[in-house]
């Protein structure tokens, strides 16, 4: 625990201050060998993994009709800041060894921060963790000493967690079952199935049904299973409408074809820009802060913020989001 703990701390006091992926180590202590301690920014809106199950099949009703509390465009733009903040830690040799939506905060504008660096790898440190298995890109048991390449494993796999609102293989609890099915490269569907109309309450006991046997991934719902039609029929389609928004860059994730972050970041533009409409695109990158068209993709536009009394919209009682 203290092992763990410093490595955090040492990590925080590593990375360049103030990127907008990551919260910020307000202070930290070292106390002879005993007491040590670090505080960091408080983010109430809790984990992406949280939001995802409890939002996931809600809707909102407006003058256009009901729409989805999660919309097609905040997927994509939570999708663009996984791949920025993973690729910001790898540009500054941090491997983080544990990336799934459970390790992800929800700021107060509801973009991603990354967490739990504790048992990441930095330098030429070892690894003090592992993926969970839904996210673990099977390799020698011995060596924890991760690459940029399991990362990008487990963050297509956190693609898909945030396309489909649900964990890969949520349906199977044999852990061994579930790294079997990776090792033959046997991967969730990604296919687009068309949505017959379940009611709410059919989908609250759907979702409520499938339940992770490991406690660190437990959620308030559980996990609803990932891979089949009730699942998918609520995910976006890409441009062609065959398969889930994104579907091209997991793939790459599990296959390990991508070599960065920097890498998925490109692809997962090139997909927005062929999915979202002009305006929509405009959005996210002005909410992630970040460009997604021509030669400067991934480039930081500084000095961008959302303005919420524009972005504000109104949902169940008293309760607002920033993004749409």
């Amino acid at each position: 625990m203290i092992m763990d703990m410093r490595n955090e701390i040492d990590i925080y006091n590593h990375l360049p201050k103030g990127h907008p992926r990551f919260l910020e180590m307000l202070s930290s202590y070292d106390v002879n060998d005993t007491y040590v301690g670090i505080e960091l920014e408080y983010m109430p809106t809790g984990t992406l993994r949280t939001y995802l199950e409890e939002n996931h099949i809600e809707m909102v009703g407006g003058d256009g009709g009901s729409t989805p509390v999660i919309s097609a465009r905040l997927r994509a733009c939570w999708a663009v800041e996984i791949a920025d903040g993973i690729g910001f830690l790898h540009k500054h040799g941090v491997i983080h060894c544990d990336i799934k939506p459970h390790n992800m905060l929800l700021d107060n504008t509801l973009g991603v921060r990354v967490i739990d660096l504790a048992g990441s790898r930095l330098g030429d440190r070892r690894s003090l963790c592992c993926e969970s298995d839904r996210f673990y890109m099977p390799r020698d048991a011995r060596d924890l000493y991760g690459t940029v390449k399991t990362d990008l494993f487990a963050v297509g796999m956190s693609l898909f967690a945030v396309v489909t609102g649900a964990q890969p293989y949520g349906e199977i609890e044999d852990r061994s079952e579930i790294i079997a099915r990776y090792k033959r490269q046997e991967f969730p569907s990604l296919a687009v199935v068309v949505a017959t109309g379940p009611s709410k309450e059919a989908m609250v006991k759907y979702v409520t049904k499938y339940k992770s046997t490991n406690p660190d991934e437990v959620g308030r719902r559980g996990a609803p299973a990932n891979t089949s039609a009730a699942a998918r029929a609520l995910a976006p389609a890409n441009a062609s409408g065959r398969e889930v928004l994104f579907a091209g860059a997991m793939r790459r994730c599990w296959h390990g074809q991508f070599s960065s972050a920097a890498d998925l970041l490109v692809a997962l533009a090139e997909e927005i820009r062929a999915t979202f409409s002009d305006s929509d695109v405009a959005y996210i990158e002005e909410a992630c802060g970040l460009s997604l068209r021509g030669a400067t993709v991934g480039h930081r536009l500084d000095g961008v913020a959302v303005d919420g009394t524009e972005l504000e919209k109104k949902w169940r009682s008293e309760n607002f989001i920033l993004r749409v």
